[in-house]
């Protein structure tokens, strides 16, 4: 049996990457309400401030890949500034950045919140 190879044209990827931009968007709405619902807690570095909601910039880097998401939803302690991500934003976060490496990219800069 002969092995086929397809390829992508330039329109057939950008009509994946648009899919793939409308998934996340809905997904970083499932994911602000989430991080709304989750309490304050103790800071577990200072051990004196309180965390508050707020935003935050992750840099993830994989080989010669380096991707930056910018608005990224977490908990920051007021005292010392340590900021605590959710562990579904931490997996969604993860999972864009191995989406990223595996296109081949080398540098990213993406605003995770919508």
């Amino acid at each position: 049996m002969p092995i086929r190879l397809f390829t992508f044209g330039i329109d057939q990827r950008q009509a994946v990457d648009s899919q793939r931009e409308q998934n996340m968007t809905k997904l970083v709405e499932c994911l602000k309400g989430s991080l709304a619902e989750e309490e304050k807690m103790k800071c577990a570095i200072c051990r004196h401030g309180i965390t508050t909601a707020g935003y935050t910039t992750v840099v993830l880097e994989r080989g010669q890949t380096t991707v930056v998401f910018k608005k990224v939803p977490a908990q920051i302690c007021d005292n010392c500034g340590e900021e605590y991500i959710s562990e579904s934003v931490n997996k969604a976060l993860l999972r864009q950045a191995h989406e990223q490496w595996e296109r081949g990219i080398i540098l990213e800069m993406l605003n995770f919140a919508a």
